[in-house]
């Protein structure tokens, strides 16, 4: 039985032949032409096998393998400079000029285009680590740049710039969006009987229990896949040798598949030895055997054969409504702070927040490996849902309906998400996934605002000294955050007293500046809206301690200069 760990998250995708050609949206996932729909969740494995094919949860997976039109869209996004050789040279030509990708010009301005005929054909000479770069940038919503984190090196795989990685230390990021199918998962989209939740598979992914026959496709027969049979040789000859995607019409899967039997190799995440990872299917040079559901096959991930090729998988979630700080716009977040981030999902009058599996809900950054997981999960009613950009935000507080109100440790967040590698003043997006009590994936985000810290300078002489409160973390660098409500109070040394204090509100505080006094019977607020030198001196006099002074940080910074007088 293959268990789901945790959720993932939709994506908006595009594919297409060429530069030119209109893309293909991947992100809708009721496309019939894209995916198909794996559903029966909790079925058993297939126990007359290797014990595969058990799956409790619904997903998606490609009704058809890659293309070279999907593929050379993607070496055009990413592979003008090629730094992990996403592109074979085979693939221009190879055995018997099969490859069906041309590239032209040199590393930093290469362009890659179809060969003629072969657009809708699968793609091979494939390596498991280049499929899962392809994974990474259908979760990146199909950018195009360097390989970098942002494109093909994190996402779906934390490949992290290492073109070949220790096989076992790659799996599957908990929020991956669109991925490379386990065994299970394959196993399960290729042979299960789709009836329910049961334990019957046919033996081959033709709806048959019989062995398939290599009759090529145009001769519209049930039960016929692309593959070598030792005594009639192909079932297409040169110089394709593959047939284009769903050629096989008659021959899909229960749940409507195609060519996963036959065609090419497609790998699999599945890590059978500590060297290899699994593949299924079969090709169009290997016999019917490889397409019975007990035929296990791997290889090393780095093997970029000639009949290797993949397809990928999906699992469809909910969007839900999240606001972070609920009531605050915007929504500051101080990288410093040892307290907690407060995160609500929404609910709504479709969405019972008590049915939200809290132990399952992981705080992420896209593009980062890893999330921060909540301290403490209240329902409680605190905000109304938002509607609008991602960026913007109100200031809306309870709308009679119960929310489900996190609590996040700040400093886990700035660590699992790597926030101190970013700059002051920019908005990060922050994404909750998790899942339902029957176990449907959700998501939502929201942003934070990084604040710049706020410094105070601080000034006393041997007479007495000032006091803050809170107290910075770092004594010798006394930082805020920006809005933070800071109380200055005048400790006078032993022996010492003060009869009030003087403020003064001018830019510079020049000494012949107007001060102002503030004592108990007239207290001040000052709010700072731009870069501001505060000056308070203390006066000598009577009456014990002076007054405290609450100063509230302004929204650009705050420099306070505290000199003793008297």
């Amino acid at each position: 039985m293959n268990v789901r760990a945790s959720s993932v998250v939709g994506v908006l995708l595009a594919c297409g032949a060429t530069i030119e050609a209109v893309t293909t949206n991947w992100g809708d996932l009721n496309d019939p032409n894209l995916w198909v729909t794996i559903g029966n969740p909790g079925n058993p494995d297939d126990i007359h096998g290797y014990g595969y094919g058990g799956v409790d949860y619904v997903y998606l997976i490609g009704r058809y393998e890659v293309t070279n039109a999907q593929y050379c869209e993607f070496l055009n996004a990413v592979a003008v400079t090629d730094t992990h050789g996403l592109y074979h040279e085979h693939m221009g030509g190879g055995w018997n000029d099969i490859g069906g990708i041309e590239r032209t010009g040199s590393d930093g301005s290469h362009v890659y285009s179809v060969c003629p005929a072969r657009e809708n054909r699968p793609v091979f000479f494939v390596s498991f680590w280049d499929a899962c770069r392809f994974a990474n940038w259908l979760h990146n919503r199909q950018p195009s740049g360097m390989q970098d984190d942002s494109t093909t090196e994190d996402g779906a795989y934390p490949l992290n710039g290492v073109t070949s990685p220790e096989n076992r230390s790659i799996t599957r990021n908990a929020y991956a969006c669109v991925f490379i199918p386990n065994e299970h998962e394959w196993y399960k989209a290729a042979y299960h009987k789709n009836d329910g939740v049961s334990s019957n598979y046919w033996d081959f992914p033709t709806r048959r229990n019989t062995w398939p026959t290599n009759d090529p496709p145009w001769a519209q027969r049930s039960g016929t896949a692309n593959f070598r049979d030792p005594d009639t040789s192909y079932s297409v000859g040169p110089p394709h040798y593959v047939t284009e995607v769903g050629a096989y019409s008659y021959s899909g899967s229960p749940y409507g598949t195609f060519d996963q039997g036959g065609n090419v190799w497609e790998w699999t995440e599945s890590t059978p030895t500590i060297s290899w990872r699994a593949r299924r299917g079969g090709s169009y040079e290997h016999w019917n055997w490889f397409l019975h559901a007990n035929t296990r096959d791997w290889h090393y991930p780095t093997f970029e054969g000639r009949c290797m090729g993949f397809r990928v998988a999906a699992i469809p979630v909910i969007l839900l409504s999240v606001d972070i700080k609920p009531g605050s716009c915007p929504n500051p977040l101080n990288r410093k702070s040892h307290g907690v981030l407060p995160v609500a999902i929404l609910g709504t009058e479709d969405l019972d927040v008590s049915t939200i599996d809290a132990n399952s809900i992981l705080l992420i950054r896209e593009g980062v490996g890893g999330g921060a997981t909540p301290a403490e999960a209240t329902i409680q009613d605190v905000a109304t849902p938002f509607e609008g950009e991602l960026c913007d935000c109100h200031e809306l507080g309870a709308d009679g309906i119960l929310d489900l109100l996190l609590n996040f440790s700040t400093q886990e967040i700035v660590e699992a998400l790597d926030l101190n590698s970013l700059s002051p003043g920019e908005e990060v997006v922050l994404t909750v996934t998790g899942n339902l009590t029957d176990g449907t994936p959700f998501t939502g985000s929201d942003y934070v605002w990084l604040v710049p810290p706020v410094k105070l300078k601080i000034k006393h002489d041997s007479k007495g000294h000032v006091e803050l409160d809170p107290e910075p973390v770092d004594p010798n660098l006394p930082e805020y955050p920006l809005g933070t409500g800071v109380t200055l109070t005048g400790v006078p040394k032993l022996g010492k007293s003060f009869k009030h204090w003087e403020i003064c509100l001018n830019p510079n505080c020049p000494e012949d500046a107007n001060y102002i006094a503030i004592d108990v019977n007239n207290p001040v607020t000052i709010i700072l809206n731009g870069d501001r030198l505060v000056s308070a001196s203390f006066r000598c006099g009577g009456g014990g301690l002076g007054p405290i002074l609450g100063v509230m940080l302004g929204l650009f910074g705050l420099h306070v200069l505290v000199k003793r007088k008297g």
